[in-house]
């Protein structure tokens, strides 16, 4: 199967939804399979998850600008994501006590710049993807004393349905919200 692009974009862009959603379906599955990982394992996976995240989103910012594409979400995102990763594993101990609220303020950010991103692309895709960070981070922001077998499942099951999601606009299937059948 090869990897189609969205709405203007060629299909070497498309690689960076390949990647995070490749990425967000390991993490999930990960916290999922295993949902008693200790704090520490769970925050440095989350750790690594924001950093390589960030880093494929930077890469992809940068492909798109050569181009003359819409650059500045990619950047955002992989900044917010880079930000994220080395603040979890620069201070662990505020991390492990911070946990919840940087994942819910980390996910709300890259919520809005996909839905700001993707009301300019036609990309309905990452419309979706964006409301879903953005309820995600309210849900874990509302519920901040839930339980970290809770907070492990609902990331895991969040990051499985992103990954598809990602890997769906990476491998260009038709969108179609409606539900009809279509054939390319």
């Amino acid at each position: 199967m090869a990897i189609r692009s969205g709405p203007g974009e060629t299909g070497a862009r498309s690689w960076a939804y390949a990647v995070s959603g490749g990425l967000a379906i390991v993490f999930g599955c990960a916290l999922v399979f295993w949902p008693k990982l200790t704090i520490p394992v769970l925050i440095a996976l989350f750790g690594a998850y924001a950093l390589i995240f960030g880093f494929v989103s930077l890469i992809d910012a940068i492909d798109r600008r050569g181009s003359h594409q819409t650059w500045w979400s990619p950047l955002l995102i992989g900044l917010a994501g880079i930000v994220a990763g080395i603040f979890v594993f620069a201070f662990p101990g505020l991390a492990a006590r911070l946990f919840l609220y940087v994942i819910a303020v980390w996910a709300i950010a890259i919520g809005l710049v996909e839905l700001l991103f993707s009301s300019g692309s036609g990309q309905r895709l990452l419309l979706v993807v964006g409301a879903l960070w953005i309820v995600f981070g309210l849900v874990l922001l509302a519920n901040p004393l839930g339980g970290a077998l809770a907070l492990a499942l609902v990331i895991g099951v969040f990051s499985v349905i992103e990954g598809i999601l990602l890997l769906i606009q990476a491998f260009g299937a038709p969108f179609n919200p409606t539900g009809a059948a279509t054939r390319s």
